[in-house]
């Protein structure tokens, strides 16, 4: 497909909407929404927006499930020049306290609830003068950016404006002022805020720019071969770069369909890509193996599922009569999701074996630990560089970030054939990759050691067929004080996403953790000892 003229996001959906008027842009519930259609909905929400008063350069953080909304207001806010700012649904108050006042929303668009999350409740909490004021008028040390608080759902607080009476408020607001907004946001503008775990004990704030964002998603579906007749299952929760970045702009670039599921189901999930004919799936590993596990499967037709990324034991079933099938990429949050991908048309040896080439704009360069660069074939850690690559981290330095030649170093492994094809090795960080999630041990440990029982607590990854990953922890008792895993676990519970809680606990003595020479705990003595709890 013909790559899109536009270098924002708020261009882009224009752009698409004048190609593609009348083809469904997304599928969600009984609800089929066409490409004009979504651009009038991002033009109304652009304009309410405008009516609240938010202006360039404003950080809107958007707490919402998956919906067409979410969309609407991703659009919206990015082409007026404000920043959005995706909030995980899996937010704790802590959690969701945290990312309000790192970014300093001046706007915060929330959903009632979300699974087991409260969120009328958490809001209440950390803003406890928006359940006396009228909206406007609360204010918060803690907060003191955040001017506006819209609220979609039940038990909406006296403070916050109902989402249905923010879609109508920019009815006053002429197409002129929408326009005049929309002319000054720049493709090197900031975007959006994507909050990811980190080494560090607190999430940090990825910065993308529009051209970024726009550029990374044409190529992330054109090495799929996407076209306007595809139809992409969405079950990533949007905040994520995989949803929002991958699934979305690699779909929407290319006037394709999105099809929503707001959770993963997997008997949901077989239903959905049946009915609607979906071509192009993006699964975690074990997301498929729930799907291929259920009793529906082997009596549902998938044949025109065929294009999309995920794990071999499914890509390779599915290669299509026209030769194109699941391609295998390289990326993270701080790429946009993907930095290096193999084609849906390469051979097969290509796509099993390697990540591909990397992305047009964007350089690799494979390092020793002395920061010398490999030859050929070696393997070291990798580092990128492009137009794909982030700003850097919201409130630090980017010298903390980039080296003197501008790469930014990933903390993982792998090597660069002679041929230029990429290949992943491992980590080289002690981030956790659980269920396709990140968890950062770091903030995971720095949460257990404020319980009155803990001293200290070390968290690591162990090895797990289904999750990749699962959380386990080894923890140090004050001394004479029993504490049992059920404790640990309720301590956890509400307090931080159930993803980072750690499923297999191992208590020790001081004395008993394994050390180095210089003092330092030997993490791989204590991943063995994990290792025989879970066996």
């Amino acid at each position: 497909m013909d790559k899109p003229q536009s270098r924002t996001l708020g261009q882009l959906i224009d752009e698409i909407a004048a190609r593609f008027p009348d083809r469904e842009a997304m599928v969600f519930r009984d609800q089929r929404i066409t490409y004009r259609q979504f651009e009038q909905e991002v033009g109304k929400r652009a304009k309410a927006l405008i009516a609240l008063g938010v202006v360039k350069g404003e950080r809107v953080a958007v707490l919402f499930r998956n919906s067409p909304d979410w969309l609407y207001l991703y659009f919206a806010v990015t082409s007026i020049g404000a920043i959005f700012v995706g909030v995980s649904t899996w937010s704790q108050e802590k959690e969701l306290d945290y990312v309000l006042r790192h970014c300093d929303a001046s706007t915060f668009f929330l959903v009632d609830r979300f699974l087991k999350n409260d969120y009328s409740k958490q809001i209440k909490s950390i803003l406890p003068a928006i359940k006396d004021n009228d909206p406007g008028t609360f204010r918060s040390e803690k907060l003191p950016f955040l001017k506006n608080v819209i609220f979609w759902g039940q038990d909406k607080p006296r403070g916050a404006i109902a989402y249905e009476e923010f879609c109508r408020l920019g009815e006053p607001v002429g197409s002129a002022h929408l326009e005049k907004s929309r002319a000054e946001v720049m493709p090197w503008d900031l975007a959006q805020i994507l909050y990811t775990s980190g080494t560090t004990s607190f999430p940090k704030g990825v910065m993308h720019v529009h051209e970024a964002l726009v550029s990374n998603g044409y190529q992330i579906g054109e090495h799929q071969v996407l076209n306007e007749n595809d139809r992409a299952w969405l079950y990533f929760p949007l905040f994520f770069s995989a949803g929002c970045c991958n699934v979305t702009l690699g779909t929407v670039t290319h006037g394709a369909c999105l099809v929503f599921q707001e959770t993963f189901e997997p008997g949901e999930a077989l239903k959905l890509l049946e009915r609607e004919k979906c071509t192009t799936f993006h699964a975690w590993p074990n997301t498929v193996r729930a799907i291929m596990e259920h009793p529906d499967y082997p009596n549902t037709n998938l044949s025109h599922l065929h294009k999309g990324t995920g794990p071999w034991d499914l890509l390779m079933g599915l290669k299509h009569e026209d030769g194109i099938g699941g391609v295998n990429m390289y990326g993270m949050t701080e790429t946009c999701t993907a930095c290096a991908c193999t084609r849906g048309d390469d051979p097969p040896e290509t796509r099993i074996k390697t990540q591909g080439l990397p992305f047009p704009g964007v350089e690799f360069k494979i390092i020793q630990e002395n920061g010398e660069r490999v030859v050929p074939g070696e393997v070291g850690e990798i580092c990128v560089k492009g137009i794909n690559v982030m700003k850097g981290y919201y409130k630090k330095d980017p010298a903390e970030t980039f080296d003197a030649e501008g790469f930014f170093h990933t903390g993982d492994r792998g090597k660069i054939d002679t041929k230029g094809f990429f290949r992943f090795k491992s980590r080289i960080t002690e981030m956790i990759k659980t269920g396709g999630l990140n968890v950062s041990p770091l903030e995971v440990e720095s949460y257990l050691t404020t319980h009155p029982k803990v001293i200290h607590a070390h968290v690591l990854g162990i090895p797990d067929p289904v999750k990749e990953e699962k959380v386990g922890v080894v923890i140090v008792p004050k001394e004479g004080v029993e504490c049992t895993p059920e404790e640990i676990r309720e301590f956890c519970k509400g307090n931080i996403s159930s993803y980072k809680i750690p499923e297999i606990i191992e208590f020790m003595q001081e004395e008993e953790l394994p050390l180095t020479a210089t003092g330092k705990v030997q993490k791989h003595k204590l991943l063995e000892i994990l290792q025989a709890k879970k066996s």
